[in-house]
């Protein structure tokens, strides 16, 4: 991602829910899912998607790879060097009202390059990084 102009990247990403159980057409009836309560710090309220894992049931949820721009010297004069600003953000989902709460954001220096992501249990996952030192990932909660 390093490579890549910053500045054409797009701010639109979404979360969009089908209902496979009401079929229109070919397609589906589907809704974009609003995101409340979400402010990140250096990418404002904006969701940058690589990856997602979601559960169903009593407490229906979303946990998304937010892949934001890296913070530099420009935005923190004390950085040494440009740094990864990659998250894992966990959502509360209430399609009754085409909603997603924010709950959590979970940043540390082990999550690095996220790719993919695995719900294990109430507020517990397991990541994988796609390179780097980092590769195994680990049990967050």
């Amino acid at each position: 991602m390093g490579k890549y102009n910053v500045s054409g990247r797009s701010f639109d990403d979404a979360i969009v829910a089908l209902s496979i159980d009401s079929p229109r057409g070919s397609s589906f009836a589907y809704q974009v899912l609003e995101t409340s309560k979400y402010y990140n710090g250096n990418g404002g309220g904006h969701l940058h998607l690589l990856g997602l894992a979601g559960v169903d049931g009593r407490d229906p949820g979303i946990y998304l790879i937010n892949n934001q721009p890296s913070i530099g010297r420009a935005q923190s004069p004390t950085l040494e060097m440009d740094s990864a600003n990659q998250t894992i953000e966990q959502f509360h989902v209430d399609l009754s009202v085409g909603k997603m709460e924010h709950v959590r954001t979970y940043a540390d220096s082990q999550i690095a390059t996220p790719n993919n992501i695995a719900i294990v249990g109430d507020a517990a996952f397991y990541f994988t990084n796609d390179h780097g030192p980092h590769k195994t990932g680990f049990v967050c909660t």
